[in-house]
């Protein structure tokens, strides 16, 4: 199994908010070829807790939307 189809553990086990509060920390880290991968688990998780919310954070024309606005925790 590659890194990037496999979610951590710690990751599935975080809570919504811990989760929004990770995704808050990776807007600021410097860009990396990890980055991606760890944002991507975020969104997946994230994504699967509240598919309506994720839908509507992805649907926002604002680039810089806050998920936190759109995701229930």
């Amino acid at each position: 199994t590659t890194m990037k189809n496999t979610t951590p553990a710690h990751v599935k086990n975080a809570s919504t908010k811990q989760l929004l509060e990770l995704w808050e920390l990776t807007e600021s880290m410097e860009r990396s070829p990890e980055l991606p991968v760890v944002r991507g688990w975020l969104m997946d998780e994230l994504e699967a807790r509240d598919p309506e919310g994720f839908d509507r954070w992805m649907d926002c024309d604002d680039p810089n939307a806050d998920p936190k606005d759109f995701i229930k925790h």
